[in-house]
């Protein structure tokens, strides 16, 4: 349809359409249009009358206007002018259209100003938008809008009408408050205009604050979108009383784990053999940290939880089967568990602490055969000696102890103990060598008559002034078994690095000469004994302990050991590089060659003994090429051996640390003269007249035996050590292993050292994949739920790359492979969603944690496999090594334009949250639940949505203080969309757990989560009505 106008100022106006049309002077007001008017006026004048006189016939189409000139167009397009005259024109014209003819807006409001679903699902956009929304407005003028509906209400008020909250408005009204504005408070017409859009802001938040419905609200202020949300204000007071409020229809928190029913506590049994099998130098803060997530997540009450702590350090002192083992097991009973009790009551004080403890202890009296037995196997009354360390910390009184112990003489069953026992039981042996640590490693303060009249406080005097004294200390504590017994102690209470350093000090003093005095025998022989013991001290207790006791420590990265010991002694199975071994100078290889050729004695005097280390590699080097191209006989080589161990017992260690790193780069054929040199070197002949020959000889054997054992045919090795069967395949022996924990519910120290072999061997993608596996074979939810106590616990021996296996790798897995889904389905499906939220939760708290600790948590304590290969790839030094499979998870994740957009939406001007993006388990857990939103995206109903819900529903379990750690990175319209699918499977309480009321975001997917439930709620009443 097309409309043809046109006018002038002289002759009049006219228009024609559809072959009517129209002619007319201009009216009598108009006398003078050309003096007057625009013409822009006078063309927009006959497009006005055509609307009247036909604007019925325009319904439903659509109109061209042809109009001459551009200043009315451009008019009519944007609907406004800065002109009075032609406004009044232009509003007879808006007012023609909606009465006449009904627009597109009119008919189609429901779907022209509602958004497509597309776009509120768009999350980056919907930032945009609320950025755009915050930014129209300047705060100014907002206070200019408050200010003006102030000025209304003062205006009602004062003229007589009665109102609660929302006060009456009309057209008449509003023209008097306009005159009232204009003639009583002189305002300007633009501040007029201000306070009228005021008036309909403020009127949209009364309504809000009268309870008014949000339809009627949009209704009241002619809004044709959901624009009018935008003007309802809500005060900071309101949302902090209704946070309130809400927060008391918040679920108690309720635990995750329900292990009382149980006859012992799996998951404590294996946290505490974790502890103290494989990190007895750790300290006791990341013990704590464990414990305390696990008693929160499984509601366990303090005395139940210390007598399982205390039951499983009993099982443990009667499951070790070695000597270092059971040292370990009762250096950490007896010296380390008190102070893990006393950090737990400084974290959360009790007023009834000793009465717990007591209580505890009833528990455990209660396990009569398991006292009796740890009794026999120790050959002492190990709960006497327990409760006399709890006392010394004042854990619990005196009285308590009497009365404990009573009860205990009065229900033991053991026999009568044997009165001729020669040696002191292990637990009386490892609380007295506490004290001799402390006195071993006090400082340089005592004078000297001090030091010649006792041995303690020696190892810190001065080793140029006390060498005799600080040899006869050393050699003292290698008698016996008083060096372990001594290292045990010092593990447990966390000085076991202080007396490393010393040792470090003593070897670095030993290795210097004194060019300008000279040196006497006496005290070359001296500096030789001493440079020897401590360096074999310092391998036992790196052997024993790991490297981290000597590398973490600072200020001795140029020292001898700490070279030797990173680049050249094996540790957990591994041998070092041989290139590592490096030449100083040639000349002096061929003299220790020519010496030990010779029958020569080795020189102490004025000796190197560092430069000798380093060139005893190359000295058996040439020994062994020479023997293998028949330059020396067998006699020869086995008499030049025993002349490099006559005198000096670091060397033969040294060389063979050379030989197995030999070895392990030929084939077999090639090892038969190498191990034969090994075996020369590892039997000991007394030489007479070597002051403390036997006690340093004893020391040497246990060294290089654990040195040379992997290296060794299978015929020859050790297999105390030998954990994984070598017919067997990992994955049977894992399965075999753990099938074996599931049924007795507790951890032994086989299958401790099987567990950590098996993850080191095959890396945490597979360790993760089989272990869930496994656990979830059983169908009786008892035993579900005891594998998963012992699998949660298994998962700390390497807590954050496991977790990312499980959450990255295994999860993954069973969500879209079809042969898994089914072991999704209950109980075994919230089996594995209780899994996933015990070690997200562990692993979150253990990070938070390690940022107070770091520097006590990486003391003393193996590095996990991660650490170790990163650390690998800083060193450019180092040839590349195979990458560990415990690094896979971090393969998979979304590093190249990874952004956690979706997360950070915001309204309002409400700050977006913080992550750390560069935080490896925060990228799991993202993507993770994209996986989750693109499932429950799906119509359909199953196993994978079911264990969504069930995890969530577990997450919610850990209470607030854990929950919104991992809730906090799902997407906000997941949880609309797994209601969609499945209505009410979530209740109100559980809505306003999942969401954060904090954020205006989360309150509206509350809101709609809520309102989800609501209509479920009303449709299911009247299906069932009309039923």
């Amino acid at each position: 349809m097309e409309l043809f106008t046109d006018a002038s100022s002289t002759k009049g106006f006219g228009g024609y359409f559809k072959g009517e049309w129209f002619y007319s002077s201009w009216p009598s007001n108009i006398a003078y249009p050309d003096k007057t008017f625009s013409m822009a006026f006078l063309e927009l004048y006959p497009i006005v009358v055509s609307a009247i006189l036909w604007g019925s016939q325009w319904t439903t189409k659509r109109i061209l206007f042809w109009c001459d000139n551009e200043a009315t167009v451009a008019i009519v397009k944007k609907g406004r002018s800065k002109c009075l005259q032609i406004m009044k024109l232009m509003r007879k014209l808006t007012w023609c259209a909606y009465r006449q003819i009904p627009q597109t807006s009119s008919q189609c409001s429901t779907t022209s100003n509602e958004v497509p679903k597309q776009l509120r699902c768009n999350v980056v956009l919907n930032q945009a938008v609320n950025e755009l929304w915050n930014s129209a407005i300047a705060n100014t003028t907002r206070t200019v809008y408050d200010t003006g509906f102030r000025k209304f209400e003062t205006f009602m008020l004062l003229n007589g009408f009665q109102f609660s909250n929302l006060p009456p408005i009309s057209e008449d009204i509003l023209i008097y408050f306009i005159a009232h504005c204009f003639k009583i408070l002189s305002l300007q017409y633009s501040t007029i205009k201000l306070y009228l859009c005021g008036i309909r802001i403020g009127a949209a938040t009364s309504a809000g604050k009268a309870k008014i419905e949000d339809h009627l609200i949009k209704t009241l202020g002619r809004w044709t979108s959901d624009s009018y949300i935008r003007y309802i204000r809500v005060t900071p007071a309101s949302i902090k009383t209704a946070q309130s409020r809400i927060q008391e229809f918040a679920p108690p928190s309720q635990a995750v784990l329900e292990v009382t029913t149980l006859p012992i506590c799996p998951s404590i049994s294996v946290l505490v053999a974790i502890e103290a099998i494989l990190n007895p130098t750790n300290d006791i803060q990341p013990f704590v940290e464990q414990i305390s997530v696990t008693e929160k997540l499984m509601k366990l009450t303090r005395p139940y939880l210390y007598s399982e702590l205390i039951r499983a350090c009993f099982m443990g002192l009667i499951d070790a089967n070695e000597k270092d083992n059971e040292l370990n097991w009762a250096a950490f009973t007896y010296l380390k568990l008190p102070q893990v009790v006393v950090k737990m009551n400084q974290q959360a004080p009790r007023n009834d602490f000793s009465t717990d403890i007591e209580q505890g202890i009833d528990l455990l009296l209660n396990s009569v055969p398991l006292l009796d037995l740890t009794d026999i196997k120790l050959n002492c009354d190990c709960v006497q000696f327990l409760l006399l360390e709890f006392t010394k910390h004042d854990l619990i009184t005196e009285s308590q102890s009497q009365r404990l112990l009573h009860r205990r003489s009065t229900e033991s069953e053991k026999p009568a103990k044997a009165s001729d026992v020669a040696t002191k039981p292990t637990p009386s042996l490892i609380i007295k060598a506490e004290p001799t640590v402390g006195s071993i490693l006090k400082t340089l303060h005592t004078n000297v008559s001090a030091l010649n009249s006792s041995s303690a406080n020696t190892l810190d005097a001065d080793c140029s002034k006390n060498q005799e004294a600080l040899i006869s200390v050393l050699c003292h504590m290698l008698s016996g078994k008083s060096f372990d017994l001594i290292i045990a102690a010092a593990a447990a209470n966390g000085t076991l690095q202080n007396f490393a350093v010393k040792l470090v000090k003593i070897n670095e003093y030993a290795k210097q000469v004194q060019q300008t005095q000279g040196e006497s025998s006496k005290a070359a022989q001296n500096r030789a004994l001493l440079f020897d013991i401590s360096f074999l001290m310092l391998c036992h207790i790196t052997q024993l302990y790991g490297s981290e006791i000597v590398t973490t420590a600072p200020d001795f990265f140029d020292t001898f050991f700490y070279q030797w010991a990173t680049q050249c002694l094996p540790e957990d199975s591994k041998y070092k590089c041989i290139d590592n071994h490096t030449p100083t100078e040639q000349n002096k290889v061929d003299q220790l060659l020519g010496n030990l050729l010779k029958s020569h004695e080795l020189n102490y005097i004025m000796t190197r003994w560092q430069e000798m280390c380093t060139n005893m590699p190359f000295v058996a080097q040439e020994i062994l090429f020479a023997w293998e191209h028949g330059a020396l006989s067998p006699d020869y080589v086995k008499a030049m051996v025993n002349r490099s161990k006559s005198k000096m017992l670091c060397l033969p260690i040294i060389m063979s640390t050379w030989l197995c790193s030999y070895m392990n780069t030929v084939g077999e054929e090639s090892r038969e003269k190498p191990l034969k040199m090994l075996q020369f070197l590892k039997n000991i002949n007394p030489t007479e007249g070597e002051v403390h020959f036997t006690e340093r000889s004893h020391l040497m054997s246990n060294i290089l035996r654990k040195i040379v054992n992997d290296i060794l045919p299978v015929n020859m090795k050790d297999k105390t050590n030998q954990h994984i069967p070598l017919k067997l395949l990992p994955c049977e022996v894992l399965d075999k292993c753990l099938k074996n924990l599931f049924s007795k519910g507790w951890i032994d120290m086989q299958s401790v050292y099987t567990l950590e072999q098996l993850l080191n061997l095959c890396g945490g993608d597979w360790f993760s994949d089989r272990t869930v596996m496994c656990m979830l074979e059983g169908s009786r939810l008892e035993d579900l739920n005891k594998a998963l106590s012992i699998v949660y616990a298994i998962f700390y021996m390497d807590l954050e790359p496991l977790t990312l296996s499980l959450i990255l790798h295994t999860i993954p897995k069973f969500l879209q492979t079809s042969q898994h889904t089914n072991l999704l389905t209950d109980p075994r499906g919230y089996i594995l969603a209780k899994l996933c939220v015990m070690c997200i939760t562990s692993a979150q708290t253990a990070k938070t944690a390690e940022k107070d600790i770091m520097s006590h948590l990486r003391r003393g304590r193996k590095r996990s496999r991660k650490e170790i290969e990163l650390d690998e790839m800083e060193e450019p030094e180092c040839r590349p090594v195979k990458r560990s499979k415990t690094m896979e998870p971090q393969l998979t994740l979304d590093a190249e334009g990874f952004n956690f957009d979706f997360l950070t939406a915001k309204e309002d001007g409400e700050t977006s949250p913080t992550f750390d993006a560069k935080d490896h388990l925060n990228k799991a857990l993202v993507n993770m639940f994209r996986l989750m939103n693109a499932i429950s995206q799906e119509r359909s109903v199953g196993p994978q949505i079911s264990f969504i819900v069930s995890f969530i529903e577990e997450a919610i379990k850990c209470g607030p203080q854990y929950s919104r750690g991992i809730l906090q990175f799902m997407p906000p319209q997941m949880l609309s969309q797994i209601m969609r699918n499945m209505p009410a499977v979530f209740t109100n309480q559980q809505i306003l757990h999942i969401c954060d009321l904090s954020t205006l975001t989360g309150r509206k997917w509350a809101a709609k989560a809520v309102c989800q439930n609501a209509r479920y709620k009303h449709d299911y009443i009247n299906i069932d009505r009309n039923s």
